[in-house]
């Protein structure tokens, strides 16, 4: 069992839901001495919903209209002579104003191994690309964005079966976790010397907002089944993996990769079962679960049945 510890430090919370939910739950459990709350713009729909947990909690709530770079807020900060601001999943860059109202000013929490994944959707990418691990990241913050000396920590293996919302949520309470034992730790010993990410070897990936609007989303059927299944759980739930069936946007949510060879062009259907086999530039994709439109959600055997869905009949946008 940890020693009690008597914060004194003054901290500032910055934050976006819905991570910041999970961490300033953490905060409160753990007794930190959080002397204000700032969540997103009040401009954004997440504002008003964390403002009600905050300030429930007890919380001062210093709420900005459109940035948090405003003068009127840098200024409101700077009289709570705060030591430190913690920030998670905050989507806006910290002016060098900003970052100076804080006597050690601000320490970021980013759910991956940086300088491996800086950026906006780290959840997704480790998946995508098959690793095997990822972690959490505490940082010091400069005006940029991941960028700043690296603090703290943590690896996290990725399991088999990882979906981005397992991930997420996973990642969540280990950011909680580990930034409680960071501020302890930082209670009594100040803030340690961070390692400067340019002296770390040059990262090979980055982790980008996925924008399904852009069409980011799409399965691409001429890639191999395995891809494919990294793809759909990359993107399940949050952001679920799509194709259209007879002209209608279908969502993809579970699948599994079979190597077995088919004679069937990428994005054919080649046979109908508890599953529906889809041939692919290498392999067969077995689809579980989907949705489609309005219509339909659940097994794809069901869905199957309900449609009388055909051997040889095609995925994809060539129905449109």
């Amino acid at each position: 069992m940890e020693e009690a510890v008597n914060f004194s430090k003054r901290i500032i919370f910055v934050g976006m839901p819905d991570t910041a939910f999970t961490t300033l739950y953490y905060l409160k459990g753990a007794g930190l001495n959080i002397v204000a709350v700032v969540p997103p713009p009040k401009s954004n729909p997440a504002n008003e919903p964390f403002v009600n947990y905050a300030q429930k909690m007890g919380y001062t709530v210093v709420s900005p209209e459109d940035s948090i770079n405003e003068r009127e807020i840098i200024s409101e900060l700077k009289t709570l002579r705060a030591d430190l601001a913690v920030v998670t999943s905050y989507s806006e860059k910290f002016s060098k104003e900003l970052l100076s109202v804080t006597k050690d000013g601000f320490v970021n929490v980013h759910p991956s191994l940086l300088p491996e994944y800086r950026g906006a959707n780290p959840y997704s990418h480790v998946i995508i690309n098959g690793e095997k691990q990822t972690g959490v990241t505490l940082h010091k913050m400069d005006d940029m964005f991941d960028t700043g000396d690296i603090l703290m920590q943590v690896p996290v293996d990725i399991l088999n079966n990882e979906t981005m919302g397992t991930l997420f949520n996973k990642l969540n309470r280990i950011s909680g976790e580990i930034l409680v034992q960071f501020l302890r730790t930082y209670e009594v010993m100040g803030l340690p010397e961070g390692v400067k990410q340019s002296t770390m070897p040059v990262a090979k990936h980055v982790a980008s907002k996925i924008m399904p609007d852009s069409g980011q989303t799409l399965i691409i059927w001429e890639k191999s089944a395995d891809e494919l299944e990294r793809f759909i759980r990359g993107l399940n739930p949050f952001l679920p993996a799509g194709t259209r069936y007879r002209g209608i946007y279908m969502k993809i949510f579970t699948a599994e990769a079979c190597m077995m060879k088919s004679k069937f062009e990428p994005g054919t259907i080649c046979a109908i079962g508890r599953t529906i086999d889809v041939a692919t530039g290498k392999g067969v994709l077995k689809i579980r679960s989907l949705q489609l439109g309005s219509y339909f959600m659940g097994d794809a055997k069901d869905f199957a049945e309900r449609v009388n869905l055909q051997v040889g009949e095609k995925l994809g946008f060539v129905n449109q």
